[in-house]
């Protein structure tokens, strides 16, 4: 039941930064596209955030640690960010190299960062056996 809800976390964070992002994207981006610095900002920090809060979230509602902890706190930000790449060479007519390895490194950099914090200043039980061996 903890995977289950792990991945529900998960699942939720994402839907809700996606319908954010649109929203902001729609109403702000226009502007901001003639820069492609800023064009590639746009794509590498919403990723960031959402990507990280995917994986704080599921880090935060799965509390067994050990081996299914990492599979509970990972899989949901791996696959969709497979299925990011995946739409994004298959839809774009002209897909962008430099976009797409910036949003895949901001995205694969959330994850470890909000499973990392998360796990690392989760409160821990002093009989415990720490599983990172740290």
């Amino acid at each position: 039941m903890s995977l289950v809800r792990a991945w529900l976390a998960a699942i939720g964070v994402y839907a809700v930064g996606e319908l954010v992002l649109s929203v902001v994207l729609f109403t702000v981006r226009p502007p901001l596209t003639d820069d492609p610095d800023v064009s590639l900002l746009w794509g590498a920090l919403p990723s960031l955030i959402i990507y990280t809060a995917m994986a704080a979230a599921a880090a935060l509602l799965h509390r067994s640690a050990g081996r299914g902890h990492w599979v509970a706190v990972l899989s949901i930000p791996a696959i969709s960010l497979a299925g990011s790449i995946v739409l994004s060479l298959t839809v774009a007519e002209k897909p962008d190299p430099a976009g797409l390895t910036t949003t895949v490194v901001a995205s694969v950099a959330g994850t470890i960062a909000g499973w990392q914090a998360t796990d690392r200043l989760r409160p821990r039980r002093s009989d415990a056996p720490n599983p990172y061996g740290i």
